[in-house]
């Protein structure tokens, strides 16, 4: 039996790319910092940027680590957060790996191996999750936990090197969890996400665009299985209404539905609230009261804003995610409750997770199935569906008040609809019609009563917005070209710079420029400091 190397399994992020760049306060980066804490004698990079980018990194890297078996794979991805794309490139990856016969080694050492077939042991592996994005790093969980068992290790300045033990087997745990009753149709799993069946759970998320359709059928999909599941997203994206819809296309749909918001909860009763209490646990618990993770046993709990609980409710949350047991505020007894978990949140706990300010271990118990859904701007041809739909709503909803008309939105009300990048999503877009329909006399809502109806943040004294305008200034005897450039340079090397935290060659990048050293020039010629 021939023991192969360790090898170490990651994908290339932009903090390794920006370390290798040498860009001040990010150190060697997640990969190298890996690299530097044990030896490994090979590398598997899967990399999503550009040939260039990538080569350079290495050849950064092989100059740290000369003797390093550096392998690498260029991947497109139509986004760095596609599941399924994100599985098949590392599947593809690691089934290239050699041996191609993976027998276990007690397989190997008991004998149990046909007599002449080769006796082969899997390469060591070792998963690195830090690099990438949370995507990235959960297809590595479950991969290691399956078909390509491995150790899993992340970084961070703060903690150096550390081994993530999970506290659960994913595929004894994660399953259909209907197993008395008919079993999922393989064929069904094994279904392309177009061919799969309606669900009429989904039928309130109203779409028709391309990267709706495949966050809603990665959705049912995840709705067959019982996991926990992210839902990621700005602000009113509509993940409330995703988590209803996998909760009610689950095998869970006939028990509760327990949503709670984490922001929303006070600080000094976040526990008594999700474990609830007994009587005389505090000043003003004069009775037993039931916690919403009791409320949810048979059901999902839906927590909203996960990333704004306290670290140590994190504690307790993980404890009941582990083995389904609680105590309520100011008892001993261990209560239990089997509830599917459904989180979401609009900050990226990936980070959070990294840096410390949110428990890693809790991260991963609760990012198996991710979702990450889209901005309103991204679904332009969901607009107009969304837009009628709103107004079917809106109408009949004050068609009792003496004199209302039903109003309908003009053509060039609705080109503003389309124009407008809506930052607060689909819960923004309800709230102008809303205040249109409110404040319109007549039956049309036309275009500048709906300006008149968004609710747009006052701009920033040197914002675009109130800068003199640049173009379309008259070409007069006082017109001087060099005073228009110089105006420019002056409002955005200044941005650039402070977006990067006066690192030159980070301005000098987000500028489009070749070098740092032509920025210096142009700071010194438009007086910049």
């Amino acid at each position: 039996m021939s023991l192969q190397p360790p090898r170490l399994c990651a994908w290339l992020g932009r903090t390794d790319i920006r370390a290798s760049q040498n860009e001040p306060g990010v150190g060697a980066g997640p990969i190298a910092q890996a690299l530097a804490s044990e030896p490994y004698e090979s590398l598997t990079l899967l990399s999503n940027y550009s040939e260039a980018e990538t080569a350079a990194y290495v050849a950064w890297l092989q100059q740290r680590h000369p003797a390093l078996e550096v392998s690498t794979h260029p991947v497109q991805l139509s986004s760095p957060t596609e599941f399924a794309e994100i599985y098949e490139h590392v599947a593809a990856v690691l089934n290239e790996m050699k041996p191609h016969k993976r027998v276990p080694s007690t397989a190997a050492q008991t004998g149990s191996v046909a007599e002449g077939e080769p006796a082969y042991s899997a390469p060591a592996l070792t998963f690195h999750l830090s690099p990438g994005t949370p995507a990235m790093a959960a297809t590595w969980i479950l991969i290691a936990s399956s078909i390509f068992p491995a150790r899993l290790i992340e970084t961070s300045q703060e903690q150096g090197v550390r081994t993530v033990v999970l506290p659960f087997d994913i595929l004894a745990e994660y399953r259909p969890r209907n197993t008395t009753g008919p079993r999922l149709d393989e064929k069904l799993l094994a279904m392309p996400d177009e061919m799969l069946p309606a669900t009429p759970a989904f039928d309130e998320i109203i779409h028709h665009s391309e990267i709706m359709q495949r966050t809603v059928n990665r959705a049912r999909r995840i709705a067959l299985f019982d996991v926990p599941v992210l839902l990621l997203g700005e602000s009113g994206t509509g993940k409330e209404l995703f988590a209803k819809a996998i909760h009610n296309a689950s095998d869970r749909a006939s028990g509760p539905f327990i949503s709670v918001n984490c922001g929303a909860l006070p600080q000094g009763l976040v526990e008594s609230e999700l474990f609830g209490y007994v009587k005389g646990a505090f000043t003003g618990a004069a009775s037993d009261k039931t916690g919403y993770i009791e409320e949810a046993h048979g059901g999902t709990l839906f927590l909203d804003e996960i990333g704004e609980l306290p670290m140590h409710v994190q504690v307790l949350l993980l404890r009941v995610l582990q083995d389904h047991s609680f105590q309520r505020v100011g008892s001993t007894l261990r209560r239990h409750s089997d509830f599917r978990i459904i989180s979401a949140t609009n900050r990226d706990l990936a980070r959070e997770s990294a840096d410390g300010s949110f428990r890693n271990d809790l991260f991963h118990r609760i990012a198996v199935g991710v979702l990450k859904l889209p901005p309103l701007h991204s679904r332009e041809q969901d607009i107009d569906a969304l837009t009628d739909h709103f107004l079917g709503q809106l109408n009949p909803r004050f068609a009792g008040i003496e004199g209302w008309q039903d109003k309908q939105l003009s053509i060039d009300a609705r080109r503003l609809i389309r124009e407008y990048r809506w930052p607060g999503n689909v819960r923004e877009l309800i709230n102008t019609l809303t205040r249109a329909c409110l404040w319109s006399p007549a039956v049309e809502i036309n275009r500048c009563l709906l300006e008149e109806s968004l609710v747009r943040p006052d701009p920033a004294p040197n914002s675009p917005a109130t800068a003199p305008q640049l173009l379309n200034r008259p070409l007069d005897q006082n017109f001087n070209i060099d005073d228009v450039v110089s105006e420019l340079m002056q409002h955005y090397l200044p941005r650039a710079l402070q977006q990067a935290d006066g690192n030159k060659r980070r301005a000098a990048k987000l500028l489009g420029l070749p070098n740092y050293q032509t920025l210096s020039n142009w700071l010194k010629k438009y007086g910049v400091e």
